[in-house]
């Protein structure tokens, strides 16, 4: 959760803009004001945590929200140590 957040958090500072007017979409690339049309929460959650957070700003946003899916269950320590493994040899996992 708290790593989803910072990411938010960097896109805006990177943007100059501040996180209210990066989902209102009311923000400015040199000089034109940018008007987002629609907005989609994204996102993968192998707990449920980050789900949370997904559905808790889409909620706030009035969106929709889209969850990436996993083929192989992550569940679990088993699940836990498989995606460690997978990451140290930069496996990429079919979504």
């Amino acid at each position: 959760m708290k790593k989803t957040i910072l990411i938010i958090l960097s896109a805006a500072i990177c943007l100059g803009v501040g996180v209210p007017e990066v989902f209102a979409g009311n923000y400015k690339i040199g000089g034109e004001k940018i008007v987002a049309k629609k907005i989609l929460v994204v996102f993968y959650s192998r707990t449920g945590n980050t789900k949370k957070v997904g559905e808790a700003i889409a909620g706030e946003l009035n969106c929709d929200t889209e969850q990436i899916m996993d083929v192989k269950s992550r569940m679990g320590i088993f699940g836990w140590l498989r995606s460690g493994r997978e990451a140290m040899k930069e496996v990429i996992a079919p979504i």
